[in-house]
């Protein structure tokens, strides 16, 4: 497969989708389970009363259905490029996440991760250039 042929609008249009829908899937999910004030340890959402309280939230089943769409735009992504080329653009999910917690959720992004992250961005400009 020629990396040269297999960038195309639509491919393009996939791999964004993926990665952006990825980020708000993971959004999602966080708000519901910061709106599960019951679960104040990772092992509380095996409890009985919390089960039906997660997939019964609104955030959290929308995270799961947006995960579930990002994933068909993955699989178009996968017909025109290479998996060694695909899969590290995912790394770009931490970006965008991190950009949308900023955002939605209000989260603190150190210096340090800010560092880390555009590591990430450098890293994604070098594969595509290769």
């Amino acid at each position: 497969m020629s990396e040269t042929s297999t960038w195309t609008f639509f491919t393009i249009l996939f791999v964004t989708a993926w990665i952006i829908l990825n980020a708000v899937c993971q959004i999602s999910i966080k708000t519901g389970i910061l709106e599960l004030k019951g679960i104040q340890e990772p092992t509380g959402i095996f409890d009985t009363a919390n089960i039906l309280n997660i997939v019964t939230n609104k955030f959290i089943v929308a995270g799961f259905l947006i995960y579930l769409i990002s994933t068909v735009f993955w699989f178009g992504a996968m017909t025109k490029l290479e998996i060694s080329m695909l899969s590290p653009l995912g790394s770009l999910v931490f970006v965008m996440t991190a950009l949308l917690a900023l955002v939605f959720l209000g989260e603190k992004i150190s210096p340090i991760r800010w560092g880390a992250i555009s590591i990430i961005v450098v890293g994604v400009y070098l594969l595509v250039r290769s």
